[in-house]
């Protein structure tokens, strides 16, 4: 998936549009997306609201599934997902996710053994500044196509 074809496919998300997630880097299983901090998403006390950090950590873990070549054919859908907030983001923030051959193997292995398998989609989140300010655990389950 091109670049360009990743930021037509997150602007037809209504939500992700709204809320002004934007492509920064992207290849086949790997994305860093951007949000911006603005007036909308701040908390009561001016910092980045944390459902939108979770929304924009959640994203990228779905992108770097989503467009890596051999798990985009396979049936895969987010069964849980985690956050750990580590500081308050008080700029732009951006979610970092990143599918390694281990996790691909691990994956293909599984299936290969039971048709169904789970997997751990790691997210770093940084502010402006470079500082880690939340980590997130997007759990997929991928499943053989029948």
């Amino acid at each position: 998936m091109s670049v360009q074809a990743l930021i037509n496919a997150l602007r037809s998300v209504p939500y992700l549009e709204t809320l002004g997630i934007t492509v920064e880097q992207a290849r086949p299983g790997r994305v860093s997306l951007k949000l911006p901090l603005s007036d909308p998403l701040k908390d009561h006390a001016g910092g980045m609201h944390t459902s939108a950090v979770f929304a924009a950590g959640e994203a990228a873990a779905g992108v770097a599934v989503g467009t890596h070549p051999v798990l985009a054919s396979i049936t895969s859908l987010q069964k849980a997902t985690g956050i750990k907030y580590l500081h308050r983001a008080t700029t732009d923030i951006i979610a970092s996710a990143a599918l390694d051959d281990a996790f691909v193997d691990d994956v293909q292995r599984g299936l290969k053994e039971t048709g169904r398998t789970e997997a751990d989609v790691i997210v770093a989140i940084y502010d402006a500044k470079g500082k880690q300010v939340a980590e997130i655990v997007a759990v997929y389950t991928f499943r053989s196509s029948p």
